[in-house]
Formats: C-alpha cells, structure tokens, sequence
C-alpha cells in the first residue's frame, strides 16, 4: 500500500476499480492493495510499489506525491466473513478481524452490528450467519 498526498482533490468515498483510493485526512489518501499469494513475509516490493503507481497514473490527472510505501499480511478466513468474539474473562474486550478483501465493503456493516451489541449487549447483534 501506499501513503499518498494529492492536493486540492479532496475525495470524499472511496474510490474502487483495481486499487482502492482511501481518503484518510486533508490531502493525504491510502492506496492499495496488491495481492502476492506466495509472500512469505510483509514486507513492501518495488513490484508492488510500481503497480500501484500504474494503476494510480491511469486513474488520477493530477500529480500525487509518494509519502509512504508499506505492506502487510491481509488477515482472512475461508467464509470470507470477520470473527467476532467476546472474550471469555471480559466482556468489554471484543476480537473482530478477518475482514480480508472484503473488508472495505462489508466492514462498516459488521462494525455497525458490533456496535450496535457494544451499546446494548444484545447476542443477536453478532449472529452474522
């Protein structure tokens, strides 16, 4: 992923087509993802940084400046569906991961229904299947 500064563009959504385009705080936006199948680690490539700067000169009109190039392993689970979990000792303490590539579409629903039992402690706001 990138960390990039675009002046005077100010995205309010989040723009999707073959990377995502993040807006984070005033000119500065999160660009991603790439996906490397076979990583053994998380480390950023120069592979990786090139492609989504192609993708990003076909996309933008306007120059962008580089502030950060990073990478990470994409927490994930077969079903495609996150983990939320109550911690057995304390409730107050909730595990919710595994969003995986879907995390930007269906991650503010799920984060939504946790909430949503955060407030009011009812068991069915985490019944996701």
């Amino acid at each position: 992923m990138l960390i990039i500064k675009i002046k005077d563009i100010a995205f309010k959504k989040i723009y999707k087509a073959k990377i995502f385009i993040v807006p984070m705080y005033d000119d500065i936006y999160w660009v991603g993802s790439g996906y490397e199948w076979d990583a053994n680690d998380d480390l950023p490539t120069e592979a990786g940084k090139e492609k989504l700067i192609s993708e990003l000169e076909k996309i933008l009109t306007v120059p962008f400046e580089i502030i950060d190039h990073k990478a990470a392993i994409r927490p994930t689970i077969y079903i495609r569906r996150p983990i939320v979990k109550v911690h057995s000792t304390n409730p107050e303490m909730v595990f919710f991961n595994g969003l995986g590539t879907k995390g930007a579409s269906i991650g503010p629903f799920y984060a939504k229904q946790l909430a949503k039992y955060l407030v009011y402690k009812n068991p069915e706001d985490l019944n996701y299947n």
